[in-house]
């Protein structure tokens, strides 16, 4: 398979610290990405080869391909599939995750308004795709990775947009700190109260049946977290009320910091409120 051109570079960067967090993630196992062979026979082979498809836009739509051998990307994640056939939608998952983690990472620093869409297809990319060779490695033998982009998806990154330098402190109108506008106290905030957490391997996770019992990370006894919007605003006691689960605040957190991302945030229009729910 022929290519021409190349995968632009801020991309690749992108992907690489991506793509590393997600198999770690999925495996457990700790892998690296290096440069493959820079020979014009780098190019992925015709055949035995894993793809995946995605599709990006911010201008206009392009498609991006990850090929891996279809034996290497069941070996890359170890236990965690099954069998070959869940191994290559096991692989697929990873590096859609991987790709729109990527597109994300760049639509909040040097190229805003890109973003990840669904996968497209699972098909080889065409013979004038621009492409890149790399190697996987910690898993053993070194694994080849091929990334190939149309013109559209490298043209998406040609021309980086850097957002709006923030609005420094000196700017703003002196107001305190600590208080939020009226026009936001009627807005209603999703409230999460977290019972405990616990790290799962995939493998683990496709092995739970009913019965099954999940160690979590807190102590009988110990005070819940009381989240708003990812942020821990408290902490309390897990109590029952009228036959429904309540949280009794022992302690209060972090309400500076809560009423300060408020007073930042333009108004929204109100929604209905979230009950609060045990993770």
């Amino acid at each position: 398979m022929s290519a021409t051109g190349t995968v632009p570079a801020p991309f690749i960067e992108a992907w690489i610290a991506e793509f590393v967090k997600s198999v770690e993630m999925f495996t457990g196992a700790v892998v690296a990405i290096e440069p493959g062979t820079p020979d014009a026979d780098a190019a992925a082979p015709a055949e035995g080869v894993l793809w995946h498809e995605q599709a990006f836009e911010r201008q206009d739509t392009g498609r991006l391909w990850i090929g891996v051998p279809t034996p290497d990307a069941v070996r890359l994640l170890g236990d965690a599939p099954a069998d070959a056939a869940s191994g290559a939608a096991l692989f697929r998952e990873l590096a859609a995750q991987s790709l729109k983690a990527a597109a994300e990472l760049l639509n909040t620093s040097s190229h805003p308004g890109l973003k990840g869409l669904d996968t497209v297809s699972t098909e080889p990319p065409p013979p004038s795709s621009a492409a890149i060779a790399l190697r996987i490695t910690g898993k053993g033998e070194a694994i080849p990775v091929w990334l190939h982009c149309d013109n559209t998806f490298a043209d998406l990154l040609q021309s980086p947009d850097r957002p709006a330098a923030p609005t420094t402190a000196a700017s703003l109108p002196a107001q305190p700190a600590t208080a939020a506008p009226d026009s936001l106290h009627g807005i209603d905030l999703p409230v999460v109260v977290v019972l405990g957490r616990a790290t799962l391997r995939i493998a683990e996770v496709l092995k739970l049946t009913v019965g099954s019992i999940v160690e979590l990370d807190t102590r009988v006894g110990d005070a819940v977290d009381v989240c708003i919007q990812g942020v821990v605003v408290a902490r309390g006691e897990v109590v029952s009320i009228r036959g429904n689960y309540g949280v009794r605040i022992v302690e209060v957190l972090r309400r500076n910091r809560l009423q300060v991302q408020a007073a930042s945030r333009p108004p929204r229009a109100p929604q209905p409120a979230v009950a609060a729910g045990l993770h």
